[in-house]
């Protein structure tokens, strides 16, 4: 039993420690603010053309899964200019909501 006595009071001193002292368990780096990360994203550049393949499922009210194949194409018109084409294929039709 000593060992279960041991780890309760490390467990107990953790808990202590961190309801006391929560900014000791916060990241060293903080999270970016999320309109900035979008800025940022949105302003890189492609390097090269290139091609993406994916396959996105979607569920049905019903609880039907769909695949749908998806590929994302970018081509680079220029230094800082490029055009983004979204393909998507499904083999199988669906009824109209």
């Amino acid at each position: 039993m000593p060992d279960f006595v041991a780890i309760y009071k490390a467990l107990r001193a953790a808990f202590l420690a961190a309801l006391l002292l929560p900014s000791a368990l916060q990241a060293k780096d903080s999270l970016p603010d999320g309109s900035q990360l979008a800025r940022s994203i949105r302003e890189l550049v492609p390097e090269k053309n290139m091609v993406i393949r994916a396959t996105m499922e979607v569920i049905l009210r019903e609880g039907k899964r769909l695949n749908t194949d998806v590929v994302i194409q970018v081509e680079k018109l220029g230094k800082a200019e490029w055009q983004t084409t979204y393909t998507a294929k499904r083999d199988e039709e669906i009824s109209e909501y």
